[in-house]
């Protein structure tokens, strides 16, 4: 059909093709991103920070009061507005106008205020502003993320004051402190960083160099003290940011702070956070992400974490001794250093990955290859089976490092790992090379391998989030026994399971919550909005990393047949070949107490053993922290109900879901 003025607009989306493992674009509405988008956004728990917004409302009321108490017509720019709250807030304490760039959802819920004659709504970026006329001479400005400057808030800041305001203009929050203390945790966090090891000890000086960079949203607060960890009790603050100075942004810098050492041992990882003071009160109004050990007023949140910075170097301390802690930053990313005392470092230059490793693999995705290497049920489950079929091991998947497991070599005459990845057959050549491993080959392409005596796989795919979508291995298994006609060869693991497993959620609902009215303004348009678009996209299964988070099981939560965790969805027999590229099931989960979400996640069975990428058992770590799982929350409208059916369905390699509180089939 030809394309006219009036056809609508197209958008392309990339699309994994879980079959072939191949990326694809579909077509869709010009307006599809925006919807995913605000289906997707977890903006709930942000809008629902109240400690948040009464300290952003208090500094909105204490620098407006002093520009009125100088004579001055308070104009308020609002930069990067969403639902319109801090514009709302800046009208309330008595701005004479409000200039909010960039921001439909905030245009309609300004409209029914009573406030759009003081707001004005402005369909320009903030660094395009030049026709407003008279210029602000206040900003108040929520641009943060868990590195505090990971969005860009140096730029914004620098630029709207350089450009855009009167001089002498109040910035709100005013200036930012970044604190971070010392720590080590061997058994733990180092599984996020280190280079994964398949046998025996390297030398410390031989260790690949790392990239100091924060662990996304690893969560550390409320588990730290169920971990092995071990933490300065000092503190140090090591950078400043003054937000309303523009001579004082600096985008590259390097500061240097002193600690005391409470503990011997080797700091291998900071533990970092920061500060807002929002309007110059020098602490009296504060808004601080300081986890609960330093602060007994802490708050949970989704939208800003503590985060765990890597040195480049460990360094070896003993208790009383005071080191230096090196912190440097660019536009975006914050960094730190321990100087061991004989470097004399005076400067900190960002430190970049030079083993592909953290420049390419998500810390998750580290995080279990190192796990992979630990787990003595799955070693075991492996070396029984490639005893029975040593001949020519063949191993499936991508980013994965199985085939190096010592289970596996130890026993086969010859292992080969079928690879596509460019990058990860680089890495994998310099461990066979380091290592000396004489009976492990890497092909790139099925067209390469030999006949298996058995096919092996974690499986992991890089295009990957949630656990079923390594369901490619199936398919990639089938290519093998189709191309040498032979469906006897053995398959590990020959099962899949997708389970699910209601829950009660202490927080983590929020941020897909409806937020109604907040600090006494009606958001529910935000919420008109999040709820069209939640309609318009598939029934939604969020990645979430849920040993973050802190939830109950509904009762009776261990299956009755085998003791697992959950109620079974689906099971795939990954030796069968995929059945007309279609599979289904229903079925009714129990939902008890005041469940708010499902979880779910995907067991893959390695002889007698099921390993999970879910709900484990018998470990302080209560969820699988190698993977993420998936979250349902359940809507508003069937939170009481007492059984909620689930249908889970294959198609061409996609897995998806469809709840409802009656059976699905009697739907239709």
């Amino acid at each position: 059909m030809p394309i006219t003025e009036e056809s609508p607009q197209r958008v392309f989306k990339e699309k994994v093709n879980h079959v072939t493992g191949a990326r694809e674009w579909e077509v869709k509405d010009d307006d599809y991103d925006i919807v995913q988008e605000i289906a997707r956004s977890r903006f709930g728990d942000m809008i629902l920070d109240y400690d948040r917004n009464d300290r952003y409302e208090a500094a909105l009321i204490t620098v407006i009061k002093e520009k009125k108490a100088k004579g001055e017509y308070v104009h308020v720019l609002d930069i990067g507005t969403g639902t319109g709250l801090l514009s709302l807030m800046a009208a309330r304490a008595g701005a004479d106008r409000v200039f909010t760039p960039m921001a439909e959802c905030a245009q309609k819920i300004i409209e029914q205020s009573g406030y759009s004659d003081i707001i004005t709504v402005i369909a320009h970026r903030s660094t395009d502003l030049s026709h407003l006329g008279e210029k602000p001479n206040v900003i108040v400005a929520e641009v943060f993320d868990t590195e505090l400057i990971g969005e860009g808030a140096l730029r914004t800041f620098k630029e709207a004051l350089e450009n855009l305001v009167q001089p002498g203009c109040r910035v709100i929050p005013a200036s930012a402190k970044f604190y971070v203390q010392a720590a080590e945790s061997p058994h733990f966090t180092r599984k996020f960083n280190d280079i994964p090891q398949i046998e025996g000890e390297r030398k410390e000086e031989e260790r690949i160099v790392e990239m100091s960079v924060p662990a996304r949203r690893q969560g550390l607060v409320p588990i730290a003290e169920d971990v092995e960890m071990t933490r300065t009790k000092e503190t140090a603050q090591c950078m400043i940011f003054n937000f309303d100075d523009a001579q004082s942004i600096i985008f590259d810098e390097t500061a240097i702070a002193r600690m005391e050492i409470t503990e011997e041992g080797r700091v291998d990882s900071f533990l970092a956070w920061w500060d807002l003071d929002m309007d110059r009160s020098d602490g009296g109004n504060t808004l601080t992400m300081a986890p609960d050990w330093k602060d007994a007023d802490s708050r949970w949140r989704d939208h800003w974490m503590q985060a765990i910075y890597y040195p480049p170097k460990r360094v070896r301390v003993e208790k009383g001794q005071t080191i230096p802690i090196l912190s440097g930053h660019d536009e975006f990313s914050v960094w730190f250093a321990v100087d061991d005392g004989n470097s004399c470092l005076t400067s900190l230059d960002r430190p970049y990955c030079s083993c592909d490793f953290h420049a390419r693999l998500s810390r998750t995705m580290i995080y279990r290859m190192n796990e992979l290497l630990e787990d003595r049920k799955l070693t075991d489950a492996i070396e029984k089976e490639v005893s029975l079929h040593p001949s020519e091991v063949v191993v499936i998947g991508e980013g994965s490092m199985l085939g190096l497991h010592p289970s596996v070599r130890s026993e086969a005459k010859r292992v080969t790992i079928l690879e596509t990845t460019p990058w990860m057959r680089k890495i994998l050549h310099k461990y066979i090379k380091y290592y000396q491993l004489k009976n492990v080959q890497v092909v790139a392409d099925i067209a390469e391998i030999p006949k298996p005596s058995l096919i092996l796989g974690e499986p992991f795919f890089l295009s990957s989030v949630l656990p079923w979508e390594n369901l490619p291995f199936w398919y990639e298994v089938e290519k093998i026994l189709s191309k040498f006609d032979d469906y006897s060869i053995p398959v590990m693991p020959n099962k899949c399971c997708i389970r699910a497993l209601p829950m009660k959620f202490r927080d983590l609902h929020h941020t897909a919550g409806r937020v109604g009215t907040v600090n006494g303004f009606d958001l529910s348009k935000f919420d008109d909005l999040s709820e069209k678009a939640r309609s318009a996209v598939d029934e939604i299964v969020e990645d979430y990393s849920l040993w973050e988070y802190v939830g109950e099981e509904s009762e009776g939560w261990k299956d009755e047949e085998e003791g697992r965790a959950g109620t079974e969805l689906l099971q795939i027999n990954l030796e069968e070949r995929p059945s007309g590229n279609s599979l289904k099931n229903e079925k009714m989960i129990q939902v008890t107490g005041e469940m708010n979400g499902i979880a779910l996640w995907a067991d893959w069975k390695f002889g007698d053993y099921w390993m999970t990428t879910g709900r484990k058992r018998k470990t302080s770590l209560l969820w699988s922290v190698g993977h993420k799982q998936g979250v349902y929350f359940i809507p508003p409208t069937q939170l009481n109900e007492k059984k909620i059916h689930v249908m889970t369905q294959i198609v061409e390699g996609d897995v998806s879901f469809h709840f409802s509180p009656i059976p699905i089939e009697e739907k239709k």
